[in-house]
C-alpha cells in the first residue's frame, strides 16, 4: 500500500512537498490528462493535478472526460468474452 511517486518536467512542481493520498489508480488518469487526452469517465482514479505548477498549461488546461456509450460497454465485454 506504500510507494514512492516521483515526477519531473517543465510543467512539474520541483517543491519536494507531499502530494497526498496518491493511489497507484491516480497515475493513468494524470498521464492522460498530460497528454491532453480524454479520460473515460469509468476509469477509477483521479488526475492528480497537484503535482503541477500552478502556472503550467497542463494545469490550466480542463481535464477532458469521455463519455461511454452502452454501445461501447458491451462490445469491450464481448471482447472479453473471446479471451
Amino acid at each position: 500500500m506504500n510507494g514512492i511517486f516521483i515526477a519531473h518536467g517543465p510543467d512539474i512542481k520541483n517543491t519536494g512537498e507531499s502530494i497526498g493520498r496518491a493511489r497507484i489508480i491516480d497515475l493513468t488518469p494524470t498521464i492522460l490528462h498530460m497528454f491532453n487526452l480524454e479520460i473515460p469517465e469509468d476509469m477509477d482514479g483521479k488526475v492528480l493535478m497537484n503535482i503541477f505548477k500552478i502556472d503550467s498549461p497542463i494545469a490550466k488546461r480542463p481535464i477532458l472526460y469521455r463519455k461511454i456509450t452502452e454501445e461501447e460497454k458491451i462490445k469491450e465485454k464481448l471482447r472479453k468474452l473471446k479471451l
